[in-house]
């Protein structure tokens, strides 16, 4: 009849409010997850994904990577063979590698292949031939190799805010001297 529907906005709605005028992102992420399961129950996929992007976000943000991944993978299965714009499923495949990355900073290579196999026009994708450039020089233990990579990236290629954090960190990881070998 609708009516979660009408509270799926009104749980999205809370979750703005706590996002953008308290500042309060631990709730904003709880509101933000039952507009999520109330906007599916209702099958209003686009709402539901767009809410459940916001957790993945501020999962990714606050270092819980795996609910992040699961998050970014699933809704890139959902689309692959659909009729979403294939830029988007790249984006998101793209997020849940670095993602990978930051969690376990050696399962970059083996986390890209899988994707591609997933879904192999991403490995002809910008954000693909970076993510082996990436991985490459995780590999050699090459930081000035990371740092050009990632300047060459990010400087012909907009990247959000969270892409921008994930990298740091993967530099800071590659930066402290961890022996990757």
């Amino acid at each position: 009849m609708g009516r979660f529907s009408a509270a799926a906005k009104h749980h999205q709605m809370i979750a703005e409010i706590y996002e953008l005028q308290l500042f309060d992102l631990k709730n904003a992420v709880n509101h933000y997850e039952q507009a999520t399961d109330y906007f599916k129950s209702e099958e209003n996929n686009s709402s539901a994904e767009m809410c459940s992007m916001k957790v993945a976000h501020y999962a990714a943000i606050f270092e819980d990577y795996q609910r992040a991944i699961e998050i970014y993978q699933q809704t890139a299965l959902t689309h692959v063979g659909g009729t979403l714009l294939k830029y988007n499923i790249q984006t998101f495949l793209f997020k849940a590698a670095l993602c990978h990355i930051c969690a376990d900073i050696l399962s970059g290579k083996h986390v890209i292949q899988k994707y591609v196999e997933l879904f192999p026009m991403f490995e002809d994708s910008n954000e693909c031939k970076f993510l082996f450039e990436l991985v490459e020089s995780i590999e050699t233990d090459d930081l000035n190799g990371f740092v050009m990579a990632k300047f060459n990236f990010t400087s012909k290629f907009r990247c959000d805010e969270l892409v921008k954090t994930l990298l740091m960190r993967i530099e800071k990881i590659i930066s402290n001297g961890i022996d990757l070998r």
